[in-house]
């Protein structure tokens, strides 16, 4: 889709300065800003300054709310161990881990059938595509993300609960992965799909 731009529109991006835009985001993304967090804080302080010094009037407003920080996730199988993180509302699996048998999915539908599998398939993890798996059954879902992990919640935002939903997804594993390489950048092989050789389904994996 091809828009035309007026004249408001090219006076206004004449004045957009990418310079101050990356500089900007370096400053906020320049350390983790887990929710509550004092980084988190200075993230919305420094943001708080900048609105500020262009006129505008902000406040910080501070409540109590419901989050959910994963520490560490663990993904084996074939012998190997591959790259992955876990996602905020998503339960955990305990100190001795979790034992499953792979069934992999190329599109999560509803009505599928996963009975006490772990599903891989492809794609970041979503509310929709996690209610999916526990209306089927399944015992875990490992999303295969590509490249980069992406960081993702499993519940859905601002508390909203479907009506038809009975399960909760912090009672769900989820665990999305890596294609390549490790947090370290040590190769350490793909995450294949059946039919490359190490996914097969039937095959076990075990999730910590």
């Amino acid at each position: 889709m091809v828009v035309e731009l007026n004249k408001t529109h090219l006076d206004l991006s004449d004045k957009v300065s990418a310079e101050k835009l990356m500089a900007f985001t370096a400053e906020i993304a320049k350390e983790v800003r887990l929710s509550g967090s004092p980084e988190e804080l200075r993230a919305f302080q420094y943001v708080k300054g900048e609105l500020d010094a262009l006129g505008l009037e902000t406040a910080l407003n501070f409540h109590d709310g419901f989050i959910s920080l994963p520490l560490s996730a663990e993904l084996q199988a074939g012998g190997m161990e591959f790259p992955c993180i876990t996602h905020s509302m998503s339960t955990s699996t305990g100190n001795e881990g979790l034992d499953g048998e792979l069934l992999y999915v190329k599109e999560l539908a509803s009505g599928m059938e996963a009975a006490g599998k772990v599903v891989l398939t492809d794609g970041i993890a979503t509310p929709g595509g996690v209610q999916m798996l526990e209306q089927a059954g399944a015992i875990a879902g490992i999303f295969i993300n590509g490249s980069i992990t992406h960081e993702m919640t499993v519940s859905r935002v601002w508390a909203i609960r479907h009506r038809r939903r009975k399960k909760s997804s912090r009672k769900f594993r989820c665990f999305p992965s890596r294609k390549r390489r490790s947090p370290i950048d040590r190769p350490i092989g793909p995450i294949r799909r059946p039919g490359e050789g190490l996914a097969e389904n039937g095959s076990r994996y075990r999730l910590a």
